[in-house]
């Protein structure tokens, strides 16, 4: 049943008005399409993300300049890489295009990518906070040597997390539905994902609070701060509608 002339990234297999019909009448909802709004936002996100990376390497080009070595290059840059990473598994898996070809195992774009370096993010800027603490308010040093353990400590935990989901049933986790084109995630999945972010980014939270005394014309706190904030204020938007929306990623006006 190929459909021609139809917006979005790639072409369905599926009539357009029937799987709205079928997505509507399986899930209750009202259902809608990937439209030329959806490749619109795509492309907006992918810019400002080049954007960023345009600001990333400009960073490196001037890593000499002390404020700006003071920032934790390394890790700023490790931290917008899972960003971006986030950001790929997230196009095909959150209703903005045709699940076809490629983005067919949901599995993946899902698990190992939107989970796991969505705690990836957090859990460096975990550490990131962590070693800003160490030196500003311990007084300690923390290593090349203690970035480089950290780093795959980090990694090594939510490898191994996402690797236990992946084994799980997928009728209990991610299951690609091939009668709609969709992603399918079950309630339970959703929820156990986000309260792990809510863990991770309650511990950003701890260790920030221990950064409000900073004295320095770096603007740490500040910075952690302004992180910390428009990150809680998306978790709780996520949690909201993932939570009361269960196909909110289908539903028109999404």
């Amino acid at each position: 049943m190929a459909v021609s002339d139809l917006s979005g990234f790639l072409q369905p297999r599926i009539d357009a008005d029937e799987r709205v019909n079928l997505l509507s009448s399986k899930f209750g909802i009202k259902a809608d399409n990937p439209d030329s709004g959806d490749t619109i936002t795509i492309a907006v996100c992918g810019g400002v993300y080049g954007l960023t990376a345009i600001m990333v390497v400009y960073a490196w080009c001037n890593y000499n300049y002390r404020p700006i070595k003071a920032k934790g290059l390394s890790w700023v840059t490790c931290i917008y890489i899972s960003a971006l990473l986030w950001y790929i598994g997230n196009i095909g898996t959150n209703g903005h295009m045709w699940v076809t070809g490629a983005w067919m195992h949901c599995k993946v774009w899902i698990i190992w990518f939107r989970v796991l370096f969505c705690y990836v993010f957090a859990s460096l800027n975990i550490v990131r906070f962590y070693s800003l603490d160490r030196v500003f308010n311990q007084k300690k040093p923390f290593t090349r040597r203690s970035s480089l353990i950290a780093g795959a400590i980090v990694i090594l935990i939510n490898v191994v997390y996402c690797l236990v989901n992946q084994l799980i049933s997928d009728s209990r986790t991610v299951k690609y539905e091939p009668l709609f084109e969709v992603c399918n995630v079950t309630q339970g999945f959703r929820i156990a994902a986000l309260a792990t972010q809510w863990i991770l980014w309650a511990c950003c939270g701890v260790l920030i609070y221990r950064l409000r005394n900073i004295q320095s014309s770096f603007n740490e706190f500040r910075e952690s701060m302004a992180i910390f904030v428009v990150t809680i204020a998306l978790l709780i938007e996520s949690t909201v509608t993932y939570i009361h929306y269960k196909y909110y990623t289908l539903e028109k006006n999404r």
